[in-house]
């Protein structure tokens, strides 16, 4: 496949513009990984198009839900077709469960309980800040999304 200029790379993935439709972007996912706020790196060859793989069936199944996702296709086993769009340095994590970071963020609240609904969280993604956790007065402050922009991503959230 042939690939446009590249637009942007991360930890896991590079992005390039497609060469023949600028609405699209090609996204290729790496074998590399990192934990603790990247401080462990690794590459475990084959991770990319397990990652892709299993990206693309969420992606598609979602879409097939008429929940609307920036996925196109799957062209080649470690690389995506997707919608071009400005990427948020916004995590949004959906919560079933009181588990891990949250239950130490929250001792409060006892491992394995059940949210219903969902509970919400945003991370404001910032390496050299650790991604902290940010509200949604946060969001709206950094003009990174307005109230009703975070009121559709917590109900889409949801809706996944």
């Amino acid at each position: 496949m042939e690939y446009g200029q590249q637009l942007t790379e991360g930890k896991t993935k590079i992005i390039y513009a497609h060469p023949d439709d600028e609405r699209a972007a090609i996204m290729v996912q790496k074998d590399a990984i990192s934990a603790g706020d990247g401080a462990r790196k690794n590459v475990i060859p084959g991770k990319g198009t397990i990652s892709n793989r299993t990206a693309a069936n969420v992606f598609a199944a979602l879409n097939a839900a008429g929940i609307k996702t920036h996925y196109f296709d799957d062209p080649e086993r470690a690389t995506m077709i997707v919608a071009r769009c400005h990427m948020l340095p916004l995590e949004v994590v959906m919560r079933r469960l009181a588990t891990g970071s949250y239950c130490r963020r929250h001792p409060e609240v006892a491992e394995g309980t059940r949210f219903d609904p969902v509970t919400v969280e945003f991370f404001f993604k910032d390496d050299a800040a650790h991604d902290p956790q940010i509200d949604e007065a946060g969001i709206v402050e950094r003009k990174l999304g307005s109230d009703a922009e975070v009121a559709a991503m917590v109900e889409t959230g949801r809706a996944v």
